[in-house]
């Protein structure tokens, strides 16, 4: 919770804590961690508190796993990874398998990786909407 004061007034962490109650049993090493590589990967303080604010539930996931989605995502070409968790920070919450199945089935779409590498920097909610089909 400490690193979140640094980010935060009182009164956004309980709107924080309301969302996600779990945060206060987080380690603070791996949400520092979390944190680090988002700074890392070209998110500021203003992108780290929207992003967590609309999504704080990633801060209780393992760091591996937040590095994994980055690692996947930097794998397929992805070159602004923070626009993609700005308009949709719910792609944290993701595993490595669930992008792979959606570059898996966009090119069985016919799109090439710089399309899909578009869709998810300009649409990446689109796909929660492949996980449904």
């Amino acid at each position: 919770m400490d690193i979140l004061k640094q980010l935060f007034y009182d009164k956004e962490i309980d709107v924080i804590l309301s969302k996600c109650d779990d945060i206060k049993y987080a380690k603070k090493e791996e949400v520092r961690k979390i944190i680090k590589i988002l700074q890392d990967n070209n998110c500021n303080n203003k992108i780290m508190r929207k992003i967590i604010m609309q999504n704080p539930s990633f801060l209780i996931r393992k760091y591996e796993k937040i590095k994994e989605i980055i690692d996947i995502l930097k794998e397929y070409g992805i070159e602004n990874i923070e626009l993609c968790f700005i308009i949709y920070p719910e792609l944290l919450n993701k595993s490595a398998y669930e992008i792979d199945n959606f570059y898996i089935k966009k090119h069985q779409e016919g799109y090439s990786n710089e399309e899909i590498n578009d869709i998810l920097e300009t649409e990446p909610y689109l796909i929660d909407e492949e996980m449904t089909i």
